[in-house]
């Protein structure tokens, strides 16, 4: 037996692997993404604020990256958590403090070869195209070269002179991986193509009547009279899905994080057909005049030559910075546009290394793990900036710590294990009340039902049964509620949802207690009808079995009374179906029921999978994947060692 189980649960793990893998493809391939709902939902969102919000989505799942990476991702992301250190520096050790909101930096190389770093710029009002001949005369070749060149579909990329103090820092020559042309967002004019409504056709300049565009279908002209004029349209950015739905099997261009995002405009309208001749390319594409937040270069303006195109980083570096004195000093790597060097140590570690020029403060219960410190090794350079009080804090580094997470919840943003451990006892309660009643009737009545076969308590238990499971759970759940819940049509007894009244918990045991139960009725009576009547069925039909059985015939035949007979040789035999069934159990055990807790509001395990599968939750869809394939492994395994115990014939030697 022992090598057998050994055997089996080594076999759990490829196939717990080919569920993960086998889940986490459909996840991934299924159409939607992470915080779809959020993005679509938010009527008061731009186009430039759902567009950062998806890309926090891209960045946070990876799904930027490869199929095989993003597994990868999410196998670490299942036992480590983000978690943040208090950064010090020196010795001893001093606290590193950094900007609540950095302000933003921006790097120039002069002509000589020498640094600057820029801020706070202030921004020319001519705003030029790339292509515009002035520029050429106002700023360096090689800057322009740097920038993106106009490109078929797409508003001309656009540039933009600043005038700002510039300070002197160490040289950035060996750092240049790490910096990329400067662009800030400035709103600029752009032509929006036009369509129809219906089908998503582009619409030509109507040569016979400015004011009604025409389209072509299926080798036809016709032509539309618009409902709104033109400067009504309604303008729509190329992210918007109803516009994609719209364009769909059109060629369009998709947004370029180097290009202002495409804008269209979708006409409604009478149609009419027309008997031109026109050829397509012949007519004009209608447009409209819209405005977009453009990405655009930025140039600082020279005394003594042509401006120079300013940079920025292209992984934000933190600002580090340390008192000195009435001043302040600022805390770099190699140099300030990369990261410093970071030494993670626990707190109870940092305590005792004495490092520290005082005793760290006593600490509340974290609750979780233990703090943790960063110890930045960096070098001290000295800075001009003078931040206030309130515009700086404690740097927090941000660390992976390892730790049996499971993920986190895009929607709580907490980890999986943290959502198990609120939800797994409500739903264990309600499972761990409901499962023993169906045993507890079930086996009963179908002993009864087999022992007096043809009899009318066999014939009325037959009658019940099947009553009992032809009713969908949904159904009864609906109809428990309207006619003897509270708020329905009936006598009210029981309340219509949740687990416990207002304020329950600050009510004695016993009252307590009896408010569950109150609860409880309904969800409970929801699950047991249908198992007790498919569980009775069973085992009647595996006792009637055993009943025709040699061994039962032989016993009777020597005087054992009856009810030793069902008892001790009918009744141990025919238990093997019902350990079949009991193995099925476990999972539903622990996940619970989706339709239950739905419609009686109850924050189990079901609601979790049934939130986590709407809102695109990878993290959790995939654990409970996980945790619902070792659950009916573990049950099928369990299954075998009780039949071997339940029936000596049964060996796996």
């Amino acid at each position: 037996m022992v090598s057998y189980v050994a055997r089996r649960l080594l076999l759990m793990i490829p196939t717990l692997f080919g569920i993960t893998v086998m889940v986490f493809l459909i996840a991934r391939l299924a159409p939607g993404r992470p915080g779809q709902t959020q993005i679509e939902g938010g009527g008061a969102m731009s186009a430039e604020e759902a567009q950062a919000l998806a890309e926090w989505y891209e960045k946070r799942y990876g799904l930027d990256l490869p199929l095989w990476k993003q597994y990868l991702r999410w196998w670490r992301g299942m036992f480590s958590v983000d978690a943040q250190a208090t950064a010090w520096h020196g010795e001893p050790l001093r606290p590193v403090l950094t900007y609540r909101t950095a302000p933003d930096e921006y790097y120039m190389r002069l002509a000589d070869g020498q640094w600057r770093q820029v801020r706070d710029l202030q921004l020319d009002a001519r705003v030029f195209r790339r292509g515009d001949p002035q520029l050429t005369a106002l700023v360096e070749a090689d800057g322009l070269a740097a920038l993106p060149a106009g490109k078929a579909g797409y508003a001309d990329p656009t540039v933009v002179l600043a005038d700002a103090a510039a300070e002197p820092i160490e040289a950035l020559d060996g750092a240049l991986e790490r910096l990329v042309p400067a662009k800030i967002p400035v709103r600029v004019p752009v032509a929006a193509p036009a369509w129809t409504d219906v089908d998503g056709e582009p619409l030509y300049e109507n040569p016979d009547d400015p004011a009604r565009p025409v389209f072509q279908r299926d080798g036809r002209w016709f032509v539309i009279t618009p409902t709104l004029p033109r400067e009504s349209w309604s303008v729509l950015p190329i992210t918007d899905p109803a516009l994609r739905t719209k364009l769909r099997g059109r060629t369009w261009v998709d947004e370029d994080d180097d290009y202002a995002i495409p804008r269209h405009a979708v006409v409604r309208g009478s149609i009419e057909p027309l008997s031109a001749t026109w050829a397509a390319g012949d007519l004009a594409r209608v447009t409209v005049q819209a405005t977009a937040d453009a990405p655009t270069g930025v140039f600082l303006q020279q005394p003594d030559g042509p401006a120079r195109l300013l940079y920025q980083q292209r992984e934000r570096v933190p600002v580090l910075l340390m008192p000195d004195g009435e001043g302040w000093q600022r805390l770099i790597g190699a140099t300030r546009v990369e990261p410093p060097t970071v030494e993670i140590l626990l707190e109870s570690a940092l305590a005792r290394s004495g490092r520290l020029a005082e005793p760290l403060p006593e600490a509340g219960e974290n609750g979780r793990r233990e703090q943790r410190h960063a110890i930045v090794a960096g070098t001290i350079v000295p800075t001009d900036e003078r931040p206030a009080d309130r515009a700086i804090r404690r740097y927090q580094h941000e660390t992976a710590v390892f730790e049996v997470a499971l993920g986190e919840s895009i929607r709580t943003r907490t980890t999986v294990v943290e959502e198990l451990k609120r939800r797994l006892p409500i739903t264990l309660m309600i499972s761990l009340t409901a499962f023993p009643l169906i045993y507890l009737i079930a086996i009963p009545c179908g002993m009864l039902m087999a022992t007096y076969r043809g009899k009318r308590f066999d014939a009325g238990a037959n009658i019940v049964l099947l009553g009992l499971w032809s009713v969908p759970i949904v159904l009864s759940a609906t109809l428990m509620i309207g006619y003897v819940a509270r708020g329905g049509a009936g006598v009210e007894w029981f309340p219509n949802n949740g687990l416990s009244s207002v304020g329950a918990e600050n009510w004695p045991f016993l009252k307590w207690f009896g408010d569950r139960v109150w609860h409880l009725a309904l969800p409970v009576a929801c699950i047991v009808y249908g198992g007790c009547a498919y569980l009775a069925k069973q085992m009647r039909a595996a006792m009637l079995d055993n009943f025709t059985m040699d061994y039962v015939r032989t016993a009777k035949a020597k005087g054992v009374p009856s009810r030793a007979v069902v008892l001790r040789h009918v009744l141990r035999n025919s238990l093997l179906p019902i350990i079949t069934i009991f193995a099925t159990i476990l999972p539903v055990l622990i996940a619970g029921s989706i339709i239950i807790e739905k419609i009686f509001n109850i924050e189990g395990m079901g609601m979790l999978a049934f939130r986590a599968v709407q809102n695109r939750d990878y993290d959790v869809v995939q654990s409970l994947a996980l945790i619902a394939g070792v659950l009916n492994l573990t049950g099928l395994l369990l299954a075998d060692i009780a039949y071997a115990m339940a029936d000596p014939r049964i060996s796996y030697k």
